[in-house]
């Protein structure tokens, strides 16, 4: 009688155990693709980080996907997205994973790789992806690219992800179908002319689609724009006391120069140039 009680205890035991299993394994693979996803993603992140040995990721985007599911509808998409997951768990080692980021967008983790060798990994694995076929239907098949971006924990740190991201825009700007890799990206150096003012190197920095100049001369323009920008992604965010303060900052820049109560090279523009400057880089790095 004991050993009977004994062993139902320990077969409901047994149960509850691969229950709890199950259902982390729900907890942490995306059910469309069967890959990890972003849960899982931060988990592995901080083993890597804590281990402190190198590592690489990948990020892959593939390229144009939105135009397949307006073209042949949104189980085609599910398709090419099942299939290119699955193609991916075939070309990777086993103590890499692949993880659905979100959308198209899927991260290859690399542990003990180094930013050559991952690369080179992926770069192969795109040569392979462009030349197969994707069954979306019993008719038809399409074949759908991808870009990537890699970078390594040696040049990245904690920044990895945002760097490997960077790197899959850098890819998409080139052309796309392409694997780029490297460190962060630095601002660049472009040439800039205003009214009154003479051509000079200055340094850029985009915000939702407002290139800001910053080189030290204020104009009219780089002020509205900056605080124009400033104000879309404190509204987007919810940072409502920020926002009022840049709507009042806005407000006495244009009374200011509506009245000519300060010119261009005033001081007080300056300053709000300076500090749209600041606070418009702080919100892109957020962002």
């Amino acid at each position: 009688m004991q050993e009977e009680l004994l062993e139902n205890i320990i077969n409901k035991i047994e149960s509850i155990s691969t229950a709890m299993e199950e259902l982390k394994n729900k907890a942490q693979n995306d059910p469309l693709t069967g890959l990890y996803n972003r849960e899982f993603m931060e988990d592995w992140l901080e083993i890597q980080f804590a281990q402190g040995e190198n590592f690489a990721i990948a990020f892959l985007d593939l390229d144009k996907f939105k135009s397949v599911n307006d073209t042949y509808g949104h189980a085609a998409g599910d398709a090419v997205l099942t299939q290119f997951s699955a193609f991916l768990k075939t070309q990777v080692r086993k103590s890499d994973v692949v993880i659905r980021y979100g959308g198209e967008e899927i991260i290859v983790g690399l542990p003990s790789t180094n930013l050559q060798a991952a690369t080179n990994l992926i770069e192969k694995i795109r040569q392979q992806w462009e030349q197969t076929d994707i069954s979306i239907s019993l008719e038809t098949s399409i074949r759908v690219t991808f870009s990537a971006g890699v970078a390594d924990y040696k040049t990245a740190k904690k920044e990895i992800v945002k760097i490997a991201d960077e790197m899959v825009y850098k890819a998409k700007e080139s052309g796309r179908n392409q694997v780029c890799s490297g460190t962060k990206i630095k601002q660049s150096k472009i040439k800039t002319q205003t009214k009154n003012q003479p051509i000079n190197q200055s340094t850029a920095t985009t915000i939702s689609g407002i290139t800001v100049v910053a080189d030290g001369t204020a104009t009219i323009g780089n002020v509205v724009g900056s605080i124009l920008a400033i104000i879309y992604h404190l509204l987007r965010t919810g940072f409502y006391l920020l926002l009022l303060a840049a709507l009042v900052a806005f407000v006495l820049f244009i009374s200011g120069k509506v009245a000519g109560i300060f010119p261009v090279e005033n001081n007080l523009t300056q300053f709000l140039f300076n500090a749209s400057d600041v606070i418009g880089n702080y919100v892109n790095y957020l962002f």
